[in-house]
């Protein structure tokens, strides 16, 4: 049997047996469990009457001066969890020693809700919630059970103890939402002591409200930075609509709108049959409307002062912003329905139904096109470092280094009809009427998962700040999936999905249209953080700050779980196990930090011993000693993010010393590795080498995490 002691710093002290005098536990042994008033006894093996004291610990329990050897022990007077007996013997000067260790066990389970958070809202999708726990017992979980409402539900079987949670398993219908749900956890050990745990969830629809119209709608809409949307539809109008979906304005713009109207400044472009109008933001009146002469293909795009639309008269328009008159025409070899994207330069790249992609400049002169093998109808999308890419009825989607400069391309083996979008790490997605999704390393070169949609993805990708990528079908269906490719939800429409969705600026809906003549809003279930700030240390993308949930406040940490924030003026997220922290990081396609990387980001180039420099300054991180933080009011807390301006490495991650320790990735022998230090640390325990080793189930105030790509 292994020794409990060796996790205890020592083992059983062997008697020999060629003494007088031996003393033996008589009714206890190595690695058994201890409950209630245990009895405890030795056996002394002594031709004298010899006096014995017993231990917990360095706790003496009593003292028996002569047979039997025994003592009642009350287990509940000490923590559960490993403890170590010892029985001391004394004779003549000499002291025999019996020692074992052993658990004691007094209470139930422990139980928490690894997934939802507790308070979190959860949505009515078809294939459910999982509900996922974790489940701890030094004595062994025998059974574990959750019931929703008074409901219970199906658990799987350890470890994963997980169920899902769905209408149909509380047998109620969509009319009784919103609901507030109770849920139950109970779990028992093997000594039948038991536990219970209630957290509190809302269940919702996933449809926030949808707006009607006379006409299908093709694209998304635009959408403004407190909300207010602005929608074109086939029918010709535009409408103005607030977070709600209640109607602010409707204006007929004379022609049928199938692509998105673009905001600028006070006004609102949009392209409608012949014409490009602009209207104003605010009441939806016509500043100036210019009648092109032809089908207008594109949404407009803003140059400099310049409106730029492609056209069914086989030609690149360009219009003066003041006024709308035409400024000069480009010439292709048929109809362009790909809208341009503007370079740094002004230069203007698109695609046209000719099979060219031309970059043409801001004067309307051509400097260079690339021929692909059929029609080009996607936008042209521009990555982070300067690249264009474009996709092609061909299949195949081109990235471009220069003006007709081919870097390489990517075979989606299906017609591309929409945009490509560049994700975290330069990751690209696009869909193609092969009815996928691919999601393709950033030179295009590695295939790094696809997922099917069963109707043709004509759409281009749309991506919120947590990652999700979201993309609808003709199958009248919006897909949400992870950064990984997980599909985390879909919803269906009423009719066929041609045109893209967007994601609101502060992420809790996503709007998509459809053939059905309405507009959906559907909530994604998140608070709205932003992307996580990140700093590229070593080809590694690390978070800025420690990670903080999505309703954090200066004041409090939050309960939300639907996704991490990395940014500055919050309480960061601390509380939480290791793998928990590895999981929420996975919600952004990250992980925790390895070492190797949390010490280059912490040392800089210089090796500092402080990310700030080499001396250790008490008032500059939030450790035990800060003058504000850390304990010198008598008030031991984290401070919010980035409160301690002077505290940022050479590369510019924050609070990298102190405010609270960080899980990383390494594992040591008694635990896994924390680095960085804490407010309650002293200089030692703050310095960027330093790492202590906490048990990975540990919850702890002053121990949170911070995340790095893979």
């Amino acid at each position: 049997m292994l020794c409990v002691l060796a996790m205890l710093g020592g083992c059983a002290t062997e008697v020999d047996p060629g003494t007088s005098s031996a003393i033996r536990f008589a009714n206890v042994e190595e690695g058994d469990v201890l409950s209630g008033t245990a009895s405890v006894g030795v056996i002394v093996s002594s031709r004298d009457e010899l006096g014995v004291e017993f231990y917990v610990g360095e706790e003496l329990i009593d003292t028996k001066i002569r047979a039997p050897y025994e003592v009642q022990i009350n287990t509940t007077h000490f923590g559960d969890g490993p403890h170590p007996l010892k029985a001391l013997a004394y004779k003549d000067g000499v002291t025999f020693t019996a020692e074992v260790g052993v658990f004691f066990d007094n209470s139930g389970p422990d139980i928490s809700m690894l997934s939802p958070a507790n308070g979190s809202m959860l949505f009515n999708d078809t294939s459910g919630t999982k509900l996922r726990f974790t489940v701890s017992d030094v004595n062994g979980v025998i059974d574990f059970a959750v019931s929703v409402n008074g409901i219970p539900l199906t658990v799987g079987a350890a470890p994963a103890y997980e169920t899902t949670l769905s209408l149909d398993a509380l047998s109620i219908s969509v009319d009784m939402l919103p609901l507030e749900l109770l849920v139950k956890a109970t779990a028992t050990d093997t000594f039948f002591h038991s536990a219970s745990k209630t957290f509190s969830l809302t269940l919702m629809t996933r449809l926030a409200w949808r707006f009607h119209t006379l006409g299908q709608i093709w694209a998304p809409p635009a959408v403004r930075d407190d909300g207010v949307l602005f929608l074109g539809s086939q029918d010709g109008r535009v409408y103005s609509l607030n977070d709600s979906g209640q109607e602010l304005w409707q204006r007929d713009a004379g022609g049928q709108i199938v692509t998105s109207p673009v905001l600028v400044d006070t006004w609102v472009l949009v392209s409608a049959g012949n014409f490009v109008v602009a209207l104003e933001q605010a009441t939806g009146n016509v500043v100036w409307q210019t009648d092109i002469g032809s089908t207008v293909g594109t949404k407009p795009v803003l140059n400099g002062s310049l409106v730029l639309v492609g056209t069914y008269a086989s030609k690149l328009q360009a219009l003066n912003l003041v006024g709308g008159t035409p400024a000069w025409g480009f010439p292709v070899g048929n109809d362009i329905q790909s809208t341009p994207v503007i370079l740094a330069d002004r230069t203007a790249v698109f695609g046209s139904n000719d099979r060219f992609v031309y970059w043409v400049n801001s004067a309307g002169a051509e400097l260079g096109r690339f021929e692909t093998g059929d029609a080009v109808w996607g936008d042209a999308t521009l990555a982070s470092n300067g690249d264009v890419l474009v996709g092609s009825h061909d299949g195949f989607l081109y990235r471009f280094s220069g003006a007709g400069v081919l870097s390489t391309e990517f075979d989606a083996r299906g017609q591309i009809w929409g945009s490509a979008t560049e994700g975290l790490g330069g990751v690209i997605y696009i869909g193609s009427t092969f009815r996928r999704l691919y999601a393709v390393s950033s030179n295009l070169k590695n295939e790094l998962w696809r997922r099917e949609t069963a109707g043709l993805a004509y759409s281009s990708p749309a991506l919120s700040s947590d990652s999700t990528i979201y993309i609808g079908a003709t199958d009248g269906r919006l897909h949400a999936f992870s950064s990984q490719g997980t599909e985390l939800w879909t919803y269906t429409t009423e009719g066929s999905i041609v045109g893209s969705a967007v994601v609101a600026k502060d992420g809790r809906y996503v709007f998509v249209g459809s053939d059905d003549r309405y507009l959906y809003a559907l909530r994604t279930g998140n608070s709205g953080c932003g992307a996580p700030e990140t700093v590229n240390v070593g080809g590694k993308l690390v978070t800025t700050y420690e990670v903080s949930r999505p309703d954090a406040t200066n004041t409090h940490q939050g309960v939300s779980v639907e996704t991490i924030c990395s940014r500055p003026g919050v309480l960061p997220w601390t509380g939480v196990t290791w793998q928990e922290a590895k999981y929420a990081c996975s919600l952004a396609g990250l992980d925790l930090c390895d070492g190797v990387t949390w010490g280059i980001a912490c040392q800089g180039t210089a090796n500092a011993d402080f990310p700030y420099g080499r001396n250790f300054e008490a008032s500059t991180c939030n450790g035990a000693a800060n003058p504000v933080g850390g304990c010198a009011l008598g008030d031991c807390a984290p401070m919010p993010t980035g409160d301690n301006a002077g505290c940022r490495s050479e590369m510019g991650l924050v609070d990298m010393s102190g405010n609270v320790r960080e899980w990383t990735l390494d594992m040591g022998l008694n635990g896994n590795v924390v680095r960085g230090g804490g407010y309650t640390d002293s200089e030692e325990n703050l310095a960027c080498s330093d790492s202590q080793e906490v048990n990975p189930t540990s919850r702890l105030d002053d121990l949170g995490f911070r995340c790095c790509s893979k």
